[in-house]
């Protein structure tokens, strides 16, 4: 990464990141708390924003709030059956 700030980058924007079954390219997040294995680890992102943030490089994080995965634990727990609290989620 130390070459970036040589070619004038302010900013770094990342595409979604969330942990995702990949059936719509990561915007099907089954998990907003942790890194998708194919990005790497959580410690890995750390270390990203760690590194560009030494070089005055700003992160900006492509978060799709409203596209949830069938496999997040809310919908899991709606299909689970018809008397579940989340059922109508």
């Amino acid at each position: 990464m130390d070459y970036v700030p040589s070619l004038r980058v302010e900013a770094i924007w990342l595409s979604p990141t969330s942990a995702s079954p990949m059936v719509d390219f990561g915007d099907d997040v089954s998990d907003y708390c942790d890194v998708d294995p194919g990005f790497g680890s959580p410690a890995d992102f750390d270390q990203l924003v760690d590194n560009a943030h030494a070089l005055v490089i700003r992160v900006v994080l492509d978060r799709v709030a409203n596209h949830t995965s069938h496999d997040h634990p809310w919908f899991l727990e709606s299909r689970s059956g018809r008397d579940k609290p989340k059922r109508e989620w």
